[in-house]
Formats: C-alpha cells, sequence, structure tokens
C-alpha cells in the first residue's frame, strides 16, 4: 500500500492525550482519550478507532510525531513508547 502524506499526532502528557490524523498539513480528524482511564489502555484502541472511523489503514501512515512536553512524565513515556513501537512496526519515522 503506497503511503500517502499523512501524519499521526500523538499527544500523551495532558489529560486523556490526543491523537489526531493531519494530512498535507491540515487535520483529518482527532479524538480525545478518555481522562480516566490509562493512556496505555486506551492510546491504541482510539488509534484503531480513529482510523476505522476515517477509511485508514495504519500502513498509509508515513510519520508519527510527538508532543514531548508539558505534561505528566508518565503520559510522555507511554506516548513516546508507544510511538517507537509503532514506528519499529510500520517501518516510519518519528519525530
Amino acid at each position: 500500500m503506497n503511503k500517502r502524506n499523512l501524519v499521526l499526532g500523538l499527544e500523551a502528557g495532558l489529560g486523556g492525550g490526543t491523537l489526531s490524523i493531519l494530512e498535507d498539513g491540515r487535520q483529518v480528524d482527532f479524538v480525545e482519550g478518555a481522562g480516566g482511564v490509562s493512556k496505555s489502555e486506551d492510546l491504541l484502541g482510539q488509534l484503531s478507532r480513529l482510523l476505522e472511523r476515517n477509511n485508514l489503514n495504519k500502513r498509509e501512515i508515513g510519520r508519527i510525531v510527538i508532543s514531548d512536553e508539558p505534561g505528566s512524565l508518565t503520559g510522555i513515556r507511554i506516548g513516546l513508547a508507544s510511538a517507537k513501537g509503532l514506528s519499529d512496526a510500520l517501518g516510519i519515522e518519528v519525530q
């Protein structure tokens, strides 16, 4: 499958976190995580629902960008670990 110019934006340091899909610099869609649920439990499920809702395949993502501040250290570490895992699995760049 050819990679489009899709970017996954991941913010996990604040509240329930946010995932965004961007294409050509414009936000396509986003989802906010539930504040009362651990990001480690919620993040990948939210990503699956976001991709499904937009008829996208994870292999269409060309890059992942992640916020590294402000926020809780635990949330940021969960976000970084998730981004690293996705990057390794999909063979894409993380910024």
